[in-house]
């Protein structure tokens, strides 16, 4: 039986493998790790009551991950751990530091039914196994030698995994990963990444936000009203290229682009919802065009202007903006 679903309505420990680390400022970019967003996903899969993972303590971004997994139902607890290195290469060579990390707290942790681990130098150890021996261990190994070859960042562990699936259930990817493992190990290839929990709509807002007749703070507060309201996610992605900080409050919902011309395109090729919102009657300017070239889904106040255009739809005021965003988001249009 996989992870996703011997955990459903248990309690789980997690101790996972985190890589995005800047080396300019030492922190761990959360929301940009795949291995995080891999958790994020077994987690909404398999909905444990409750999940407890360990962390860096250098961290950021922590709050959109929280966000990700609310409204769950899952009781969910990071814990900063001081085992991981400065890379992943340190943090998987670092399993005594994790054995000290837990041993230290292990009688303010609560009774685990599971506990996931990756790093396999954690993994391979009697003490480690010993701290959980009333909870099961598995070993979820994503990355390992198999019967085609070798990863190059795990070669010098292909004897350590070999060891630790012959002792425990061992989740692999890769049913090559088994063939070369052996023991315990299985593959559940279903179970590694659900990328639509991670999907949603786009809006783009590449406006200066300053000008009012974008009308940036109407857009603001009708956008935010109806991601209360509608049931499949959106994003606004913005460039605010005077850095008027217009948007800043809500970094969940709004999302800050580079405002350089390559990004500009790449995001109209992609066909987002635009609410281009100025009185074309009177002013117009070259992105529409470019908008209109690319076959942007473009909401306009009414003109006789752009009136049969493919893709626009007409609001008669602002106030029928957010209804119309939320057709908009609904429909898929």
């Amino acid at each position: 039986m996989a992870i996703r679903d011997e955990i459903t309505g248990k309690n789980a420990l997690f101790i996972p493998m985190l890589s995005a680390r800047s080396y300019e400022t030492g922190l761990y970019n959360l929301l940009l790790d795949g291995n995080m967003a891999r958790l994020v996903s077994m987690l909404k899969v398999a909905k444990p009551r409750h999940a407890t993972i360990l962390i860096p303590y250098n961290v950021i971004n922590l709050d959109q991950i929280k966000a990700q997994l609310s409204n769950t139902g899952i009781h969910t607890v990071f814990c900063r751990c001081s085992a991981y290195g400065d890379n992943a290469a340190a943090t998987r060579k670092n399993g005594v530091v994790f054995e000290d990390f837990l041993e230290t707290y292990f009688d303010y942790w609560p009774k685990f039914d599971y506990v996931i681990v990756e790093p396999n130098t954690l993994a391979v150890n009697d003490r480690f196994r010993s701290f959980f021996k009333d909870s099961k261990i598995i070993y979820w190994c994503v990355a390992s030698v198999t019967s085609k070859g070798t990863p190059w960042f795990v070669k010098d562990y292909e004897d350590i995994d070999k060891e630790i699936a012959a002792k425990m259930s061992t989740e692999c990817v890769l049913q090559t990963q088994v063939e070369a493992l052996g023991g315990l190990s299985y593959a559940d290839e279903k179970g590694f990444y659900d990328p639509s929990i991670f999907d949603y709509e786009t809006i783009f807002f590449p406006f200066r936000l300053s000008d009012k007749n974008y009308h940036a703070n109407e857009f603001k507060r009708a956008a935010i009203k109806a991601a209360q309201i509608c049931s499949r996610n959106f994003k606004v992605l913005y460039t605010d290229v005077n850095d008027s900080g217009l948007f800043y409050e809500r970094p969940d919902l709004f999302v800050k682009v580079p405002s350089q011309k390559e990004v500009y395109l790449g995001m109209l090729k992609s066909r987002p919802i635009i609410p281009y919102l100025e009185d074309v009657n009177i002013l117009t300017h070259i992105n529409i065009h470019e908008m209109l070239y690319y076959g942007c889904r473009i909401i306009m106040l009414e003109n006789d202007v752009y009136k049969g255009q493919e893709g626009v739809s007409f609001i008669a005021s602002i106030s029928d903006l957010q209804d119309e965003i939320i057709r908009r988001i609904e429909s898929g249009q």
